[in-house]
C-alpha cells in the first residue's frame, strides 16, 4: 500500500518550546507512526528575527519519511510596528502612519511568507498530496494551503488553535474580512481540530452542515527535565506563576488581590511571595506597588524552560489562570492556558484560578491533585487557596501525563480514517519528489525508527 503523502504547513513564533510548536510536532509525529510521508514547510530564519535560527541537524522521526522545507521569509515592511502592536496595551506610542497601517494587518509578519508559500505551491499539481494540514495561527498562510489542497485535490485539515473572530484581542478593521475568510475555510475543510470544547461548538455554529467535522485535541503536554527541583521552604509560603498576561481576560492584579486577602486572612500564610517569570516585570511590578504589596514580589525574567519548570515544581504552588473576566464570553471559556498541560507533565503542584464556566474548570475535575479555585467571590477564593496550602498541594503525577498523551491516537485516528486516507498501518514511504524552490532549503530524513517521535521534531523545530 502506497504511504499518503501529507503537506504540513507551520509557522512557529519563539520561543522554542511555544505550545503551538508542541502541538504540530505531535501532529506531524503522529502522522509517520501512521506511515505517512510528511513534508514540512516552514519559514526560513528571517534577518529581521535572529533568535529564528534553526539547527544544521536534520528531523529524526517515528517512522516512515519527513521532509523539511524551509522558504524563504522576507522581512516585512511593518515588522517593527507589528512588535509594538503585541505590545499595545503596555508601550505608549506615537500613531506614525506606519502604526495606523499596521492596525489593519494584525498578522502581517507572515504575509511575506504566504507569498513565498503561494510561489512554492505552485511547483505542486494534482495528486502530489493526498492530505493538507495548516496550523490555525497565525491565519495568513491558511490561504494558500487550501488553494494547495483545491489545486492538488487532497483532504484538508486546519488545526484551528485560536478562533479568530471571536478572539477579543483582534483588531476590529480586520473583523469583516477575516470573517470571510473564515467561512471559506471552515466550508473547505474536511477536518477540523481545535482545542477545547467551547471552541469547538463556537466552530460548530458557524458551520451550516458537516458539524462531524469537527473535532477536539486537547493540547500536547511534554516533560522536560532541567536538574533538582528549587526546594519548598515551609516557613514561607511561595506562589509561582510563569507566562504572560491579556488585557480584559488573563491579568495580575485579580490575582495579587486574591493572594493579598489570602494572607490577611489566614495568619499562618501572611508570608507569602510571588514569583513570577516571564517578559512583563514592569506591568506586574506597578501592579503591585499600586495594590500595596511590592514587598511580596519577584519577578524573575525571562529564563529558560528548564529553569522556570524547576522553580515551579519546587514552590508550594504553580498558579495558572484560566481567566480573570467578570463575565467571560465563550471564547475565553476555551481560551486554555497551554501552561495548565506543561505544570500537568512536569509533576508541578498546581492551582487553577478561574470563573467555573471555564473548560478548565471540567478539565481539571478529570486530574486528581489539581485545585481549582472560583475566582468570582474574592473571600470564598483567598479561603479556598488557603486551606489547600495548609493542607499541602500534591503534585500531579506522572500517570497522568502517560494517560494523557495516549488521548492523542484515540483523537486522531478515527478522525483521519473519516478522511478515506489509508492511514493507522505501517506502510514504507516513497521516495520524496524534489520541488525544491530557489532560494529555499531541504532535508530529507527517513530511518525507519519506531518512537515517540515529538523530541526529534521539536529539535529541527527550534
Amino acid at each position: 500500500m502506497t504511504a499518503p503523502r501529507v503537506a504540513v504547513i507551520a509557522y512557529f513564533a519563539p520561543p522554542a518550546r511555544a505550545v503551538a510548536r508542541l502541538r504540530i510536532a505531535r501532529i506531524i509525529a503522529s502522522l509517520t507512526e501512521s506511515g505517512a510521508d510528511v513534508h514540512v514547510f516552514r519559514p526560513a530564519p528571517p534577518v529581521w528575527r535572529p533568535h529564528f535560527r534553526l539547527p544544521a541537524d536534520p528531523l529524526r522521526n517515528a517512522s516512515g519519511c519527513v521532509t523539511v522545507h524551509d522558504t524563504p521569509h522576507p522581512a516585512p515592511y511593518l515588522a517593527p510596528s507589528r512588535l509594538a502592536i503585541e505590545w499595545a496595551d503596555r508601550i505608549p506610542r506615537a500613531y506614525s502612519f506606519l502604526d495606523r497601517l499596521a492596525k489593519f494587518y494584525p498578522d502581517e509578519d507572515a504575509v511575506g511568507w504566504t507569498r513565498a508559500l503561494q510561489d512554492t505551491f505552485l511547483r505542486y499539481g494534482r495528486g502530489d498530496f493526498d492530505l493538507v494540514v495548516v496550523s490555525g495561527g497565525p491565519f495568513t498562510p491558511i490561504l494558500p494551503s487550501m488553494a494547495l489542497a483545491r489545486s492538488t485535490g487532497a483532504r484538508f485539515w486546519v488545526d484551528y488553535r485560536d478562533p479568530f473572530t471571536d478572539n477579543p484581542h483582534i483588531r476590529r478593521a480586520t473583523r469583516r474580512r477575516r470573517a470571510r475568510d473564515e467561512r471559506n475555510w471552515l466550508h473547505a475543510a474536511d477536518l477540523i481540530t481545535t482545542v477545547s470544547p467551547s471552541h469547538a461548538e463556537l466552530l460548530r455554529a458557524k458551520l451550516e452542515r458537516g458539524h462531524e467535522r469537527v473535532t477536539l485535541l486537547w493540547n500536547y503536554m511534554d516533560a522536560i527535565g532541567g536538574g533538582p527541583d528549587s526546594p519548598m521552604r515551609p516557613e514561607q509560603c511561595r506562589l509561582t506563576y510563569a507566562g504572560g498576561f491579556y488585557r480584559g481576560s488573563r491579568e495580575i492584579a485579580p490575582l495579587l488581590t486574591l493572594l493579598k486577602r489570602m494572607g490577611e486572612l489566614e495568619p499562618r500564610l501572611c508570608d507569602w511571595t510571588f514569583e513570577y517569570i516571564g517578559a512583563e516585570g514592569d506591568y506586574v511590578r506597578a501592579e503591585a506597588d499600586r495594590l500595596g504589596v511590592a514587598s511580596r514580589v519577584e519577578c524573575i525574567g525571562v529564563v529558560p524552560s528548564e529553569e522556570s519548570l524547576r522553580r515551579q515544581r519546587g514552590a508550594n504552588a504553580a498558579l495558572c489562570i484560566a481567566s480573570t473576566a467578570e463575565s467571560p464570553t465563550a471564547y475565553e471559556c476555551g481560551n486554555v492556558s497551554s501552561k495548565f498541560f506543561e505544570l500537568l507533565a512536569n509533576s508541578c503542584r498546581i492551582v487553577v484560578i478561574g470563573p467555573r464556566e471555564h473548560d478548565l474548570f471540567s478539565l481539571s475535575r478529570t486530574v486528581s491533585d489539581v485545585v481549582y479555585v472560583d475566582s468570582r467571590d474574592v473571600d470564598v477564593a483567598a479561603a479556598s487557596l488557603a486551606c489547600a496550602l495548609i493542607a499541602g498541594i500534591a503534585p500531579a503525577r506522572s500517570e497522568t501525563a502517560l494517560t494523557w498523551t495516549s488521548q492523542w491516537s484515540r483523537a486522531l485516528l478515527p478522525a483521519l480514517r473519516r478522511l478515506a486516507l489509508p492511514i493507522g498501518g505501517p506502510s514504507v514511504a516513497e521516495p520524496a519528489v524534489d520541488h525544491q524552490v530557489p532560494g529555499s532549503r531541504e532535508h530529507v530524513i527517513g530511518d525507519g525508527q519506531r518512537g515517540d517521535g515529538v523530541a526529534e521534531v521539536l529539535d529541527a523545530m527550534r
